[in-house]
């Protein structure tokens, strides 16, 4: 598999380079997980493709991302699942992210929708909003104007 031609590049020291947000695109991670693997890789823990630095930015060669997708990945550029979350069966609370999911609608429209009096109302688990399926079944109910 060859990297995409289409893909910008910037010359160092004669070498083509992808910037750490670019390549780590490429291999289908995010950003800091590069960083966190250059740490591990210095260990030996982790296999990670050669880099350059160049002041505090971070470059990848092109032939050294290559070689890793040859190796690593048997020659195929990662995926990542972008698949909607499963709701998982007999769940009695939902995150934030399976309703806009089982509702089809964007962050913005979420959090319109949750100013209404008539939405409803989370409960506080760690970090994060849990709606219980009870409610949001009832209030999917209303939303559609059947009777509960």
């Amino acid at each position: 598999m060859n990297i995409p031609e289409n893909i910008p590049t910037v010359t160092i020291n004669g070498r083509k380079c992808l910037p750490s947000a670019e390549a780590a695109k490429l291999l289908g991670v995010v950003n800091e997980t590069m960083a966190a693997m250059r740490c591990r890789a210095k260990s030996g823990q982790v296999e990670h493709p050669e880099y350059l630095t160049y002041g505090r930015l971070v470059y990848y060669p092109l032939d050294a991302l290559q070689e890793h997708i040859d190796q690593i990945h048997g020659g195929q550029l990662p995926t990542r699942d972008h698949s909607p979350e499963e709701v998982p069966e007999g769940a009695v609370f939902l995150t934030s992210r399976q309703l806009m999911t089982r509702w089809q609608i964007g962050r913005a429209r979420f959090f319109q929708m949750n100013k209404s009096p008539d939405f409803p109302q989370p409960v506080k688990m760690g970090r994060g909003n849990r709606y219980p399926i009870e409610a949001v079944k009832a209030y999917e109910a209303q939303m559609m104007g059947c009777a509960a």
